[in-house]
């Protein structure tokens, strides 16, 4: 398997209000390997969240074809595409959608239950390790309403990474939050990325590009441009910064 996604000829078009076909995605032609981190960047309506649902089989597309793993999501039944989402694939979004009535710790092991891959002693373990990772161990017991934006995010992470998925997507995930506790959760998707899972991420924020090793800029439904930016090294963080500033203000972003 050379490539973990790949995409030929993805378009997407969907009724308007008028009556009309309203076109979302154009003829994407898009591959992703294996421990790869890419981000899509673009305007705001330019297909990027469309992109992102396509690619992991929550919308269908009108024309084309994804593979994941070599196979045809067109030809999964919508019961292997939810377990194809719930064990190999996970999401963090702008917003942390965990549910109200639950604590953190229940929040995180939930997806786990429902997948029954591992023992409950196994599920409890995993999470338990993935809040000391993240830090938020301290808060297992806590409710959405008793902890900030950032820890509520670092709780999404550890849900997403409960049944240890090839694939994070992630939908700009610092949206709701401010530069210091974007920081944190960019440091954890990139050591995330170290140890080996591919990581597809969609921003509008040029420093959370900056992670990653490949930027996607689409624009109008498009994939129009593209930047290989190469391992991140915090090192070189200011070099690179200022290529991708530069292909950005080229695009006119």
């Amino acid at each position: 398997m050379e490539q973990l996604i790949e995409t030929k000829q993805l378009s997407l078009q969907i009724d308007s209000l008028k009556g009309q076909k309203q076109t979302i995605l154009r003829n994407i032609h898009l591959s992703i390997k294996p421990g790869e981190f890419v981000t899509i960047m673009g305007p705001s309506g330019c297909g990027k969240t469309s992109l992102l649902y396509q690619l992991s089989g929550i919308e269908t597309a009108s024309t084309g074809e994804i593979k994941y793993k070599d196979q045809l999501l067109s030809e999964m039944t919508d019961k292997q595409l939810t377990a194809l989402r719930l064990t190999e694939m996970g999401f963090v979004f702008q917003h942390s959608h965990l549910l109200k009535n639950l604590n953190l710790f229940d929040n995180i092991i939930a997806a786990a239950y429902l997948a029954k891959k591992k023992p409950r002693k196994e599920v409890n373990e995993r999470a338990k390790y993935l809040m000391e990772k993240l830090d938020i161990d301290h808060l297992a017991d806590r409710y959405l309403s008793e902890v900030s934006g950032g820890q509520l995010q670092r709780a999404s992470i550890c849900r997403a990474l409960m049944n240890e998925p090839n694939i994070l997507f992630a939908d700009e995930p610092t949206g709701a939050l401010n530069s210091s506790t974007t920081k944190e959760v960019m440091d954890i998707f990139s050591q995330i990325h170290s140890e080996g899972t591919t990581l597809l991420l969609v921003t509008h924020d040029p420093k959370v590009a900056l992670c990653s090793e490949r930027i996607l800029f689409m624009n109008d439904g498009e994939i129009s441009s593209h930047l290989n930016l190469g391992k991140y090294d915090r090192f070189n963080a200011e070099k690179r910064e200022a290529v991708l500033n530069k292909w950005l203000q080229n695009l006119g972003f």
